[in-house]
């Protein structure tokens, strides 16, 4: 008993001396801050002061006023005491912004427009006008031909950091886009990016960037952007670092709208601090990372809005055990949330819930350079052991919806739809196994990829060679040896590839999951010199339409089978039930390579029949009618919905109602009773 009172004389006293620090717009930086009576008023006087805060300290900003600049966090709390930045007051939640309003335009040309504006970042990204976001000029207009994409002809590609060379369209000549930068697909999943150093005719020479490890680049596209002679498109904009001007196109004043630049680059910073809490705050207009943690531990981030980011809107670099929820995160140019560790240390307890996302990396040639998803390239990326990604609204983006990596991963209950905008060969959840330096792969476990709704990947081939005319986008995509996955109950549908994916993978098990109209229901691939492809369970799955692919690129090894006899070995793949396109028509598409040295390459197409009498798959599945009606709910609550007046069934023959209570979650298949 004595004990107990002790450790509470210790909490009562401790608490005792936390502070509450309260800043308004209408503050005074003289005030000492401790009433609302005497905030405080600027970020700076914040971050001059930080460093003399104690664990359990709140700093907490007026709600519904505004606050220029960067907080930096110079001090740890405690896990029992600590630092919360919040809000105090009524309204709206208070807002940290790296913008400043652009005024004095002056006219210097038809339709092109001119204020001078310092602090102004050379990178700057996000420019916005009446709060919508101002595209970067660029040549050709993303409404030309090909998505404004010119072709490469020939290549002459040097080591990185040397001098390339490519040689484009004749439409080149026209113009000496010395100085501009080069925005050129390098792959149909990457978009690079790189200074133009040299111009002649049609011969286009840059520095080689680091990143950049494809050296073929004929038959792909590019484009210029970040040069005056861009600007043709009202609310195109460029800015001159060598005059710090920024100039635009407007079919009117300029003047008569607000229009803000980014002057700051992050908006909440911290390197090495940990049991930090972020609560009910708004971030706008931050060039790069609106909100920032690095090597920290114990950190939350909840109830806050990220919008208008010129990169990733929330980055936990190598942070043990941070969340992120209950956040709105929309319009920005790379990233949502990315919550990035190594993949072979302990459980570091990455959490992304109950989030809205929406306008991710949605601009060609504005996300980060290159093809490293360390950096975000998602809506949400979560690359590390111990992660979870549960319950969050993502849509509208250019790249991948949900990335991750790692051993103790759950992602569940998310609703995921319209990926895979302005990119292809991605998929809406995605996921790959090899180091990227050759070190072995660590033991995986606990993977699950569960009852997840995913909705529409058109994918993107322009600017791709004129024979990848079809799109690759994937619902549930396991690149590059993944194994050890559970991928069940999930509803994927309207996806230009495949439903569930899967590179040279082994013992990925796929099972109840509802694929709908979608190009392809399920792939396999094995690569050149990955393991054959084994411990494949796909079972009691809905597949509307059937249609299989397979393809094995080294047949003969470990040792010389055929076709029909490799599809065989790869699993069990049975109890599903299916539709056709057609009786007749053929179903699936099946290749391989014969022998290891690349020779009587085969792609056939086959029909369900004769794939399945010849290799033994889904000897007991079943067939239903193709027209059939596909309904999902992707809530956390159940909702009624109206069958009409004609009898309905479901997939196993239970006749339902004119109403139906769709659970959450969870997509469903309603067939004609008569």
């Amino acid at each position: 008993m004595k004990i107990n009172l002790v450790i509470l004389c210790i909490f009562i006293c401790f608490n005792t001396f936390a502070t509450n620090h309260y800043f308004s717009a209408h503050g005074s930086d003289s005030s000492d801050g401790l009433t609302a009576a005497t905030a405080q008023r600027s970020i700076d006087k914040l971050n001059a002061s930080f460093s003399s805060y104690s664990p359990g300290d709140s700093v907490l900003f007026k709600r519904g006023d505004v606050f220029f600049g960067e907080i930096v966090i110079s001090r740890s709390g405690t896990q029992s005491s600590p630092i919360v930045f919040g809000a105090y007051g009524t309204g709206t939640n208070p807002e940290i912004t790296g913008f400043e309003t652009v005024n004095g335009w002056a006219k210097v040309g038809e339709k092109i427009w001119e204020v001078h504006v310092d602090h102004v970042k050379s990178s700057v990204n996000i420019i916005i006008r009446d709060n919508r976001i101002l595209p970067l000029g660029r040549y050709p207009n993303f409404t030309a031909a090909n998505e404004g994409y010119l072709q490469v002809i020939t290549t002459d590609i040097a080591k990185t950091g040397g001098t390339s060379n490519i040689t484009g369209s004749p439409e080149n000549s026209k113009t000496n886009w010395k100085g501009a930068e080069l925005v050129f697909r390098t792959q149909r999943w990457i978009i690079q990016k790189t200074k133009i150093t040299g111009y002649s005719g049609e011969r286009i020479s840059y520095v080689q960037p680091t990143s950049n490890t494809y050296k073929n680049l004929a038959g792909f596209g590019y484009f210029f952007q970040r040069d005056s002679r861009t600007l043709d498109v009202d609310g195109e904009w460029w800015y001159d670092t060598s005059k710090s001007k920024l100039r635009i196109f407007s079919e009117k004043d300029p003047s008569s709208a607000v229009i803000k630049i980014s002057i700051c680059d992050t908006l909440l910073y911290s390197i090495g601090k940990s049991n930090i809490k972020v609560n009910d705050l708004k971030f706008t207009g931050a060039n790069t990372e609106a909100i920032y943690f690095r090597a920290g531990a114990n950190i939350s981030i909840t109830n806050c809005l990220v919008e208008f980011g010129g990169q990733n809107a929330i980055t936990g670099w190598f942070c043990k055990n941070i969340s992120v929820e209950n956040c709105k995160l929309t319009n920005c140019l790379n990233g949502g949330i990315n919550l990035r560790n190594s993949g072979a240390e302990p459980n570091y307890a990455q959490r992304a819930i109950g989030n809205i996302i929406d306008s991710i990396g949605m601009i060609a040639g504005m996300a980060l350079d290159g093809d490293d998803p360390q950096y975000g390239r998602s809506g949400i990326t979560g690359y590390g052991n111990g992660t979870s990604i549960l319950n969050n609204t993502l849509g509208w983006c250019g790249y991948v919806g949900v990335e991750w990596f790692g051993s103790d991963v759950n992602i569940k209950y998310n609703y995921i739809h319209d990926c895979l905008q302005n990119r292809d060969d991605g998929g809406m959840i995605y996921t790959f196994e090899k180091f990227p330096d050759g070190r072995p792969i660590p033991k995986r476990h606990n993977r699950n990829i569960v009852s997840n709704i995913l909705i529409s990947a058109p994918g993107d081939n322009n600017g791709t060679p004129a024979n990848s005319n079809l799109t690759s986008a994937r619902g549930i995509y396991f690149d590059m040896n993944t194994y050890n996955v559970l991928a069940d109950s999930n509803t994927i549908a309207y996806c230009h590839g495949s439903a569930l994916y899967s590179n040279s993978g082994r013992y990925i098990t796929f099972t109840n999951n509802l694929c709908f109209k979608n190009t392809f229901s399920h792939t396999f691939n094995r690569f050149t010199n990955d393991s054959v492809i084994s411990g494949i369970n796909v079972k009691n799955n809905i597949f509307i339409p059937y249609r299989m692919g397979f393809s094995d690129l080294m047949i003969d090894k470990p040792e010389r089978i055929s076709r029909d006899q490799d599809i065989a070995r790869m699993g069990v793949v049975d109890n599903n039930v299916y539709s056709l396109l057609s009786e007749t028509e053929d179903s699936s598409v099946i290749s391989t390579v014969l022998d290891s040295a690349g020779k009587g390459f085969s792609s056939v197409a086959t029909s369900f029949s004769r794939l399945k009498s010849t290799t033994g798959i889904e000897s007991r599945s079943s067939k239903i009618i193709n027209n059939a009606d596909f309904q999902f709910n992707p809530t956390s609550k159940p909702f009624a919905y109206s069958l009409g007046d004609k009898p309905k069934k479901l997939i196993d023959g239970t006749p339902v109602d004119k109403s139906f209570i769709l659970q959450p979650h969870r997509g469903y298949i309603f067939l004609s009773a008569q």
